[in-house]
């Protein structure tokens, strides 16, 4: 995550530092993107090769502003049979804002789709 927050304050060479030294503790070659779009799709699957399974992936698209990707794709289990299939909508970047908040403070409006 560090890697990912260098690359997107402009700092990609020193992200792939990071990047790198995740992949050479188990002698992989290191990343030699350029960009930050090149740093930002190594960042993606280095995640979710090192977080498979861990339950961490749908935050991470929903950080990324790529839930859309993740529309009727199944969510496999250990054996490869499907649990379920992701069903996303641009509502679920925002959760709601209780309706007793929105009584106390008039001033509040819903979060668009809620």
């Amino acid at each position: 995550m560090y890697a990912e927050c260098l690359n997107e304050t402009g700092k990609t060479a020193e992200a792939a530092t990071y990047v790198n030294m995740v992949r050479e503790r188990v002698g992989m070659p290191g990343v030699t993107a350029t960009t930050k779009d090149e740093m930002f799709k190594a960042i993606k699957h280095e995640r979710e090769v090192e977080m498979a399974a861990e339950g961490h992936s749908y935050m991470d698209y929903k950080r990324w502003g790529l839930l859309e990707e993740l529309n009727g794709v199944a969510e496999l289990n250990i054996v490869g049979g499907s649990l379920y299939k992701h069903a996303t909508a641009s509502r679920d970047y925002l959760f709601p804002i209780p309706n007793a908040e929105i009584d106390k403070n008039p001033a509040l409006t819903q979060n668009p789709g809620w």
